[in-house]
């Protein structure tokens, strides 16, 4: 095959013994740059996807500081399905490990892949309530510092590492994400931190909502009281 003269987007000359398939240019910034525009080809599947089916990496070598996964998220999710239901044992056994070793940390690292493992299930709400969804781990954990890692409703301290025990066995004070105006979403300015036996108190009131709810039983228990 003989090499034939292609001109780069950027309009550089290249020369390339050229194949079906395949995309051209003349340094790897300019291949980014194409690939960004005509999508890349997911190495499971083989079709041609835009960037965002793929996962993405902090990788200093690009110019950008990311490396794409060659696989798309559903190849990915296909792939890791098969190798998790060929290996759950061992599977398993390294999740334990890597919990523990994460849990028995004790500075933002730790709270950090804490709020990692509850975000997940913020996403799976907003989208069977179909409500908005903005926030991310790292603003939870700014949030957690604006607090002073405290429940925003009654002050006690929260807890975090002892997460994965099984419903109904978490602690009362186990950190838990409340959406101010339900309604509104899990978006930022929205969202407080709070203990999760008070959470699940809250409900699906408005935080004037919940304080109504709390003054109300207080007065029923001084009037209870003031009876006696």
């Amino acid at each position: 095959m003989s090499q034939q003269i292609l001109i780069c987007i950027c309009g550089e000359k290249i020369y390339r013994t050229v194949k079906e398939g395949s995309v051209y240019t003349c340094s790897l910034h300019c291949r980014r740059k194409l690939l960004s525009q005509i999508g890349y080809v997911c190495s499971g599947c083989k079709l041609r996807l835009s960037g965002d089916k793929f996962h993405w990496f902090n990788d200093s070598r690009y110019h950008d500081g990311k490396r794409r996964f060659s696989f798309c998220l559903d190849c990915e999710k296909s792939i890791n399905k098969e190798y998790k239901d060929n290996n759950y044992e061992k599977c398993k056994i390294a999740a334990s490990k890597y919990r523990n070793k994460c849990l028995s940390g004790s500075g933002d690292e730790a709270i950090l892949w804490y709020l990692k493992r509850r975000i997940g299930s913020y996403k799976k709400t907003s989208k069977e309530l179909n409500i908005e969804y903005d926030i991310n781990a790292d603003y939870l954990l700014e949030l957690f510092h604006n607090q002073n890692g405290k429940c925003y409703y009654t002050g006690e301290q929260m807890e975090w590492n002892n997460y994965g025990c099984g419903r109904g066995l978490q602690s009362p004070l186990t950190l838990s994400v409340d959406r101010l105006t339900p309604n509104l979403g899990y978006v930022k300015g929205n969202v407080v931190l709070c203990g999760h036996r008070t959470n699940t108190s809250k409900g699906a009131r408005t935080e004037n909502e919940f304080y109504v709810f709390c003054k109300t039983i207080l007065d029923i228990k001084n009037n209870r009281e003031s009876n006696l």
